[in-house]
């Protein structure tokens, strides 16, 4: 227990109208103590001065009689104004936006208090944006969050608690969650989930604007992929089963498996079907490159701090400078066989290959050596206390048909070449 039973610590506005003490919502109340133990507030009534306690939640935070009036303005809108769930499992949102967590679900004629208004995303029925607004609402047991007011009918309660309202189903047009969760996500290529699994992520695979975008803003639905590019405007979305919508007037057509999931099958003109699997990811496309990006700086910035000049008595001097470039000299024993005779001495470095579980066990990576325009030569690498080890890699990358990616097949020739370079 805080302060005294002789002072108030404030002034609260009530939010859930006290029908045994005839005091509305939207009513100013003196409080005099806070019990973090039970939960309560002891007020008086305006009129009696009659103490009692009061649910922490029906209270808003107590202020000074300064800061009062803009506690009041604040729920001034929805003063003695309740609503009605008219449809069952109607959810209370953590945000105002379809994809928000829901910390509760109405049951059909649940009564709970509107607050006030927020900005958010509104919601749709597939085909239309729905009509009302998102309300901050408070439960009958005390929780507060998000609800868009479409299902919702509003009343004027009585201070003493008491209501009517006509129940009556009325015509509805009920909201799909399912579809709403579908058309307000971002969806990504499923190779995507792979890649980042095995932290494998090929940058020629990854882009900002491959996969599909259900057109829920734009109002155009598109498929962007290796194998795929096609948009089409659409006026609405079609159930037509358990989990299956078609985008009205387009060959597209989605079959949800989950809500992080949805297999999406376009027909074209001629009608040849694709078809593709798409998630949802914690993070952006932008984001994935960007990490990946760099963990590849960091790869030759490690190269050039603990050189930045190696040295090799057989196969010459190398040295990391700049910003992924290179420089080596004396390496006339590695041409023709592993760097061509048309090899200058400069380049840059790239790190766009994986290693195999078996090969980690001996090497850190593979590294890409870009002579000029034209030639290049892969060796894998291992970062010594003294130094730098090469190997010469056989890279042989093979278009997928398929997919739109290529494969890639590393190994370490019969004979190859080891090189150590001395820091």
């Amino acid at each position: 227990m805080i302060s005294s039973c002789s002072d108030e610590i404030g002034y609260s506005v009530v939010l859930w109208t006290l029908g045994e003490q005839n005091i509305a919502d939207g009513e100013v109340v003196a409080v005099y103590m806070k019990s973090n133990i039970s939960k309560t507030y002891l007020i008086a009534n305006p009129e009696t001065d009659e103490r009692f306690e009061v649910p922490l939640w029906k209270l808003t935070e107590p202020v000074s009689k300064r800061k009062i009036k803009d506690v009041v303005k604040q729920y001034e809108e929805f003063k003695h104004t309740y609503a009605m769930s008219i449809v069952d499992g109607l959810p209370i949102r953590q945000e105002t936006k379809n994809l928000s967590r829901q910390i509760y679900r109405l049951r059909k004629n649940e009564v709970i208090k509107t607050l006030y208004v927020g900005e958010g995303e509104i919601p749709t029925n597939g085909r239309e944006q729905l009509d009302g607004q998102w309300i901050r609402v408070l439960t009958s047991n005390g929780t507060g969050g998000w609800c868009f007011s479409y299902n919702l009918r509003t009343f004027q309660m009585n201070p003493d608690g008491t209501y009517s309202i006509d129940t009556g189903d009325g015509e509805l047009q009920e909201t799909d969650d399912l579809l709403e969760t579908v058309l307000a996500s971002k969806w990504y290529p499923d190779y995507y989930q792979q890649m980042l699994k095995n932290k494998e992520v090929d940058l020629n695979y990854v882009k900002s604007d491959y996969g599909f975008d259900t057109g829920a803003v734009s109002g155009t639905v598109t498929i962007r992929v290796p194998t795929l590019d096609v948009s089409y405007p659409f006026e609405g979305v079609t159930k037509t089963s358990s989990g299956v919508y078609k985008f009205n007037e387009t060959g597209i057509q989605i079959t949800v498996r989950n809500e992080g999931s949805i297999s999406v099958r376009y027909t074209d003109p001629s009608g040849r079907p694709f078809t593709n699997s798409f998630i949802t990811l914690p993070q952006t496309a932008d984001e994935i490159i960007e990490a990946e990006t760099s963990r590849r700086e960091k790869i030759y910035s490690d190269l050039k701090r603990l050189g930045p000049t190696y040295k090799s008595s057989n196969y010459g001097t190398l040295t990391f400078s700049g910003s992924g470039d290179f420089t080596w000299t004396g390496f006339d024993n590695l041409q023709p066989t592993i760097i061509g005779l048309g090899a200058g001495n400069s380049g840059r470095i790239s790190a766009d290959y994986f290693l195999s579980k078996t090969q980690k066990a001996s090497w850190d990576g593979i590294l890409t050596f870009h002579f000029g325009e034209r030639e290049t030569a892969n060796f894998f690498y291992k970062v010594e206390s003294n130094g730098l080890r090469l190997c010469n890699a056989k890279v042989v990358v093979t278009p997928d048909p398929a997919t739109g990616r290529n494969t890639v097949d590393i190994n370490q020739p019969s004979g190859a070449t080891v090189i150590f370079f001395h820091k």
